[in-house]
């Protein structure tokens, strides 16, 4: 479809092209691939970006690149490789005021604690993540640090149980009872 499509022109960008021009061509290529399930070819693109990445100027193009190749080192098991780039990643996105960045850096990070069994890590870290998404206000970094939040709960056995039948007030009790119903609702001042 169209992410193939668009693999496709920014694979067009040459050697002639400027450094930044190189990097941000890569970088969207880097995304697409993330996208599209392409956890190999993410990380062969990844070594080429980062290069790139050490040598332009722009601190959102170069957070976004680190990010980028740190989800593909944990979506291709290698937590360790991931580690650098995400916590770089972070501190760029911290440094220059860049709040995209650092949500997406930490959910990478949060990712990588759920994949290693850090599941106190990964609590801590997704509640920074949604809090940050939601100030964002962008409906698909909140939709999927939720959606993480939700193999979090599942994996801690976060639940409430009621005998059926139920009414609208069992309902809303239920929802509330749960360690993670803050999630749902937002936070007092937020």
């Amino acid at each position: 479809g169209h992410a193939r499509e668009g693999l496709a022109w920014l694979g067009r960008v040459d050697d002639g092209a400027s450094d930044a021009s190189r990097c941000l061509a890569l970088t969207g290529r880097l995304g697409l691939l993330l996208i599209t399930g392409d956890v190999a070819r993410l990380r062969e693109e990844s070594d080429a970006a980062m290069t790139l990445a050490g040598r332009v100027t722009d601190a959102g193009l170069i957070g976004e690149t680190l990010i980028l190749a740190g989800f593909g080192a944990v979506f291709a098991g290698d937590l360790a490789a991931a580690e650098g780039p995400l916590a770089l990643g972070l501190a760029q996105g911290l440094g220059t005021g860049r709040p995209w960045v650092v949500v997406h850096a930490r959910f990478a990070q949060a990712q990588a604690a759920l994949v290693s069994g850090d599941l106190a890590t990964a609590a801590a870290t997704l509640d920074q993540v949604v809090a940050g998404a939601r100030e964002l206000g962008n409906p698909f970094s909140l939709a999927t640090s939720l959606n993480l939040r939700a193999t979090l709960t599942e994996l801690l056995g976060d639940k409430s149980y009621r005998i059926p039948p139920l009414g609208d007030r069992d309902a809303a009790a239920m929802v509330r009872e749960i360690r993670s119903s803050p999630m749902l609702f937002g936070y007092p001042g937020a």
